[in-house]
């Protein structure tokens, strides 16, 4: 016997693909799901991500997931919406922190978060300098921490790590769900 749920569930298959990564012209449907999914949020955007680069205008990089997201937190702010987005993504990304390649993906995710004008957060103080932003928009990283040594003993120290977020997530008002390999870069 089958078991019945109640209840109904839509699904939908979306991909991202290119000349690099599968020797074909772009197709690009999971990035027009997340648009349309930030874009029409009526109360949260939760995403977790292993990459946040992205653009609020016409300069590079091209994907403009944080002007979707600038623009639905505007209208929240304008209309005193109760709205949250959570962004979690790793620490640093994977690799040697002193390599070109890591410092170049560092500062361009905090080019995108908020280095400078043209990033989410500095469009949003701009714009509206007597707003609490931590009402509308976080941005966290894990980490995991144990003892090391004998309970007491004093040589017992405390450790931490970051949890590497590698995971590519968007769940919007509990109704939506991109799960896949889309990395916001």
């Amino acid at each position: 016997d089958a078991m019945t749920l109640p209840g109904t569930c839509s699904v939908q298959i979306v991909r991202s693909v290119s000349q690099w990564s599968a020797g074909q012209d772009t197709e690009d449907s999971i990035y027009r799901a997340y648009m349309d999914a930030i874009l029409n949020a009526k109360h949260f955007i939760y995403i977790q991500n292993q990459y946040f680069i992205s653009s609020t205008g016409p300069t590079k990089p091209k994907n403009r997931i944080t002007m979707a997201l600038l623009r639905r937190l505007r209208r929240a702010i304008q209309d005193k919406e109760k709205f949250r987005v959570v962004i979690v993504l790793p620490v640093y990304p994977c690799g040697d922190l002193e390599t070109l390649t890591v410092k170049i993906i560092v500062g361009w995710t905090q080019r995108t978060i908020g280095w400078g004008d043209n990033s989410l957060l500095g469009k949003l103080h701009k714009e509206f300098p007597d707003v609490d932003l931590n009402q509308y928009v976080s941005f966290h990283a894990l980490r995991t921490w144990s003892r090391l040594g004998i309970r007491g003993d004093p040589s017992e120290r405390l450790v931490t790590e970051m949890v590497y977020v590698h995971s590519k997530l968007l769940i919007v008002d509990d109704a939506t769900a991109i799960i896949g390999s889309c990395n916001i870069n």
